[in-house]
């Protein structure tokens, strides 16, 4: 599994390790989450697992797989990201400015897309399911990784 940032952006196969996975193999990874989202009488069973800053997201059936995830980076000067437990230890920290994260995916030729979006801009990378969003300063704000 990649331990930084730019390994993972350059190997993009992070994501297998936990997609399709059920809620029971998660925790069986991970252990148990250190938040889940609400559930109803209707909807049982948590979307959502919260470990640290990152989100794993499943559909709403009990046997539903893990289908993505959201990464939140850590506010400058606080400890490594997102969450020691999924060995996710990033170099990046949240307002990291657009112009970087360009220049990096440019040194390391990984495929990018720009698109607006109603609060800022998002950086898709090319065939990865990756997509990096900034605020309407041009800051991230987070990393998306779906199907």
């Amino acid at each position: 599994m990649p331990g930084s940032l730019q390994e993972f952006l350059e190997e993009r196969n992070w994501v297998g390790s936990v997609f399709g996975l059920s809620r029971e193999q998660i925790v069986a990874l991970f252990g148990q989450p250190d938040t889940v989202s609400a559930t109803s009488r209707r909807h049982p069973n948590p979307q959502v697992f919260k470990y640290g800053s990152v989100e794993l997201y499943f559909g709403r059936e009990r046997d539903a797989q893990c289908c993505s995830l959201f990464v939140e980076p850590p506010v400058v000067g606080t400890a490594a990201w997102p969450c020691p437990r999924l060995g996710l230890l990033w170099d990046l920290a949240q307002m990291t400015p657009i112009e970087r994260m360009e220049g990096l995916l440019t040194r390391h030729s990984i495929a990018y897309t720009e698109v607006a979006d109603t609060t800022g801009a998002v950086l898709r990378l090319i065939g990865s399911g990756v997509s990096l969003h900034f605020g309407e300063t041009g800051e991230l704000e987070g990393i998306y990784v779906g199907r």
